[in-house]
């Protein structure tokens, strides 16, 4: 009797724990994740893998494939960005903000203008990035409220001035 309920009670639990999994993952689907999934398409090309692509011709070559993605017809926005959401990929810099506190750790994505309004990420104060928002020109950034939040502590986050560990600066 011990060996016949035995095959019976582990398939009971396997078929418990497969049921289980089918509805977090139902829940995961109908979750918030910040952005429009619908009628997106992510793609991962890595012109660095490019032959006879010089280091110094990837921006202008990314740029380059943007505009004849966006010639496309059906295509309403192209944007870039270095790491795709929920890819397991993360960047994380550590930057300190004008309050004088000790520096934080923070996420960061870097992301070419376009990409909140292709992503249908809505933003609730300031405006998206410019062609004009090079490295070069002075930083730009754009936080989530949980940043705001927890950061900048009831802080105007459109003054609030931000300082990065590369040594850019954003504000």
């Amino acid at each position: 009797a011990v060996f016949v309920s035995s095959p019976l009670a582990a398939d009971t639990v396997l078929l418990g724990g497969g049921l289980l999994l089918l509805r977090s993952t139902a829940n995961l689907l109908e979750e918030d994740t910040g952005f429009d999934r619908r009628q997106v398409l992510l793609a991962n090309i890595d012109l660095a893998a490019e032959p006879g692509l010089a280091q110094a011709d990837l921006g202008p070559a990314a740029s380059a494939l943007r505009e004849q993605l966006a010639a496309l017809p059906g295509v309403s926005a192209v944007a870039q960005v270095n790491l795709v959401p929920f890819s397991g990929s993360e960047s994380v810099n550590s930057s300190s903000w004008d309050d004088g506190e000790p520096p934080r750790r923070a996420r960061q994505r870097l992301v070419t203008p376009g990409y909140f309004g292709a992503m249908g990420i809505a933003l609730r104060a300031g405006r998206d990035f410019a062609d004009a928002d090079q490295a070069d020109a002075g930083g730009v950034v754009v936080v989530d409220e949980r940043f705001v939040e927890r950061y900048l502590a009831g802080r105007d986050p459109l003054t609030a001035t931000v300082r990065i560990a590369s040594g850019t600066q954003g504000e």
